[in-house]
């Protein structure tokens, strides 16, 4: 595994658990008559709003399809900017690069939805576990009750976005050792 795909996955890994319902933590594969939810659908879930994070960040998607996240976790903060978009088969994208303490990298996030009943399940696309995202009637510690009206993540993002500027955080410990003389 390269180090910016462990670092994508560690990064992956509040959203997916801060937007996870209890009973999604094990696989609630969807029935067979599930169907997509469609562009429009999506956009009522998500635009304007703020997917939040249990890192403390969280995602912003606008409504001009504007795509902002930040992840605030003492050294491993990182932010993002990009787009967002929903597709068909119930896919909401986000390209974005992604900056962390190092560098930069461009990425692609997709989370698909199906429902079935009213009962709307996700998962990480392609290959993600599906979970229930929001019961019918929607329960407490569902997912959809972590995308929140408004832009929450702009303030997180702007300290992200300095911290990871400073300069004296974007040495490597290791090199910081080799030109100390490992004091």
């Amino acid at each position: 595994m390269s180090w910016r795909s462990f670092f994508v996955g560690l990064l992956a890994a509040p959203l997916v658990l801060a937007g996870a319902s209890v009973s999604s933590l094990a696989a609630d594969n969807p029935p067979p008559d599930a169907v997509p939810l469609s562009p429009s659908e999506l956009a009522a879930i998500y635009s304007g709003k703020t997917w939040v994070w249990s890192n403390g960040g969280g995602a912003y998607t606008a409504p001009d399809g504007t795509f902002i996240a930040a992840s605030i976790d003492g050294l491993k903060q990182s932010y993002a900017n990009g787009r967002w978009f929903a597709r068909s088969k119930g896919r909401l994208c986000w390209q974005a690069t992604w900056y962390g303490r190092y560098s930069g990298w461009p990425a692609l996030s997709c989370f698909q939805h199906v429902q079935s009943n009213g009962v709307i399940y996700q998962r990480g696309y392609p290959k993600g576990t599906w979970g229930i995202f929001a019961h019918n009637p929607t329960l407490q510690y569902d997912g959809i009750n972590y995308v929140k009206d408004g832009d929450l993540v702009e303030p997180g993002y702007a300290a992200a976005k300095a911290f990871l500027h400073r300069k004296d955080i974007r040495q490597p410990p290791e090199a910081f050792a080799l030109v100390t003389g490992g004091k």
